[in-house]
């Protein structure tokens, strides 16, 4: 990346300290429940028909080189290893109807401070399966803002989510620069949660089919979001998110951003998400709301010897058009109407059955409501994957050219071009 460019990630983390006897005690247990196992979702111990303990892990690796269009000095210009990814999962089946789900480990994600080496609580939840019509989930968990903020990371056809994504709250109400690894500097608010990226709370979600081709699911959530005063005033966040599908449905909490020829399917989906009183607005003297709103569509079709992939989605970003929001009672103010607007992204691929290869492309764009357009920005990316074992094991290949409508953190440049090389592994 280009040094000065992006805003250093400065959400601190507020994570349980002993976390590394979690995972110790994860990886412990891994070894005594070491069966073999077809299943992709990883190490499976079945004690009776009821309950049953599933054991799984995901390493994603990346060598990534980033510089701007007109570098001319070794400070314009980066090349780094790097663990974008590396958990260690935990799930299963207590009783028919009471399912748990726990996964540790380093999510280096914009917007957080995660060191390769830290290790944290990621996801936290129990599940009452009560029917597939009817679940509840509660703990620490994805929220419905978007298509994209519930797919799986382990299933990302352009290397990674768009970078509109982070306007989502708890995803730090910015920007993704550099294949979405780096806050985007100007309009970066970075809000703080009780949990990054996730967030604490629960959520009512259930699937269904009209008929063998019309299938629906919907997710009701409330979560803690941003405690701003801290007080009895506080609200709590809300989000709601509804899905159809067209021939195959998509039955789960979590969607694939490619399903490689397994799947035909058509999808649609809206998603609203919105908090009061997230911070202050020192001009006018009022509290700042948020509402994030988006509408998506998704395709996966067999087309001659493979299968096509197309996604779009668009998204909005309202913060009352505060122009001094302050989201502390000490932290500086800020302009909200850099990082309020709206954009989209849209990508597509084609998986080669007999190659096992992916060529895809991918184009996404923001567009803030500040008079100067600062914090408004596009980006492309292109790349191949190639598929050792599916969404298992794979190594994809991208090139990335993100511009900022103005020049980035006043450096006198708009562009940032990016290489990335990337092993990952999923079981």
């Amino acid at each position: 990346m280009v040094a000065g460019y992006f805003a250093d990630p400065k959400i601190p983390k507020k994570r349980n300290p002993r976390t590394k006897e979690v995972l110790f005690l994860v990886l412990f247990l891994g070894a005594f429940l070491a069966l073999p196992t077809p299943s992709w979702a990883g190490v499976t111990l079945k004690t009776d028909e009821d309950i049953s303990i599933e054991l799984g892990f995901r390493m994603q690796t990346q060598f990534l080189s980033s510089t701007n269009s007109n570098a001319d000095s070794s400070g314009d210009h980066e090349e780094k290893f790097t663990i974008r990814r590396a958990s260690v999962r935990l799930g299963g089946n207590v009783t028919k109807w009471v399912k748990f789900f726990l996964q540790v480990g380093n999510n280096d994600e914009p917007g957080t401070d995660n060191e390769p080496t830290d290790v944290n609580l990621i996801d936290s939840y129990i599940n009452l399966h009560l029917h597939d019509l009817a679940q509840i989930m509660m703990g620490e968990l994805m929220v419905p803002s978007s298509r994209q903020h519930l797919t799986s990371s382990a299933a990302l056809m352009a290397i990674d989510h768009p970078g509109i994504t982070g306007y989502s709250l708890t995803w730090g109400l910015n920007g993704g620069a550099v294949f979405n690894t780096t806050a985007f500097e100007d309009g970066n608010l970075d809000l703080e949660g009780d949990a990054n990226l996730r967030d604490i709370g629960g959520t009512f979600f259930g699937s269904f089919s009209l008929n063998e081709m019309v299938h629906a699911k919907y997710y009701v959530g409330a979560y803690n979001g941003i405690q701003f005063m801290n007080d009895d005033d506080d609200k709590e966040r809300v989000a709601a998110r509804l899905q159809i599908n067209f021939l195959d449905p998509e039955p789960n909490y979590y969607n694939l951003s490619t399903y490689l020829g397994q799947k035909k399917t058509i999808g649609i989906g809206v998603s609203i998400d919105s908090q009061q009183r997230i911070a202050r607005d020192l001009i006018d003297d009022d509290n700042v709301n948020y509402i994030f709103y988006s509408f998506d569509a998704f395709a996966d079709l067999p087309v001659g010897p493979g299968s096509a992939t197309i996604e779009a989605g668009y998204s909005n970003l309202n913060l009352d058009n505060s122009r001094a929001l302050r989201d502390s009672a000490s932290g500086p103010p800020k302009n909200g109407q850099e990082t309020e607007g709206q954009g989209f992204y849209v990508q597509s691929g084609y998986f080669i059955n007999n190659l096992h290869l992916q060529p895809w492309a991918f184009y996404e764009s923001w567009y803030s409501d500040a008079s100067d357009d600062v914090g408004s920005w596009s980006a492309w990316r292109v790349g191949l994957s190639y598929f050792i074992k599916g969404h298992n094991a794979n190594i994809k290949v991208g090139f990335e050219q993100f511009r900022s409508a103005q020049d980035i953190g006043g450096a006198a440049d708009k562009n940032i071009e990016s290489f990335l090389i990337g092993f990952y592994v999923s079981y």
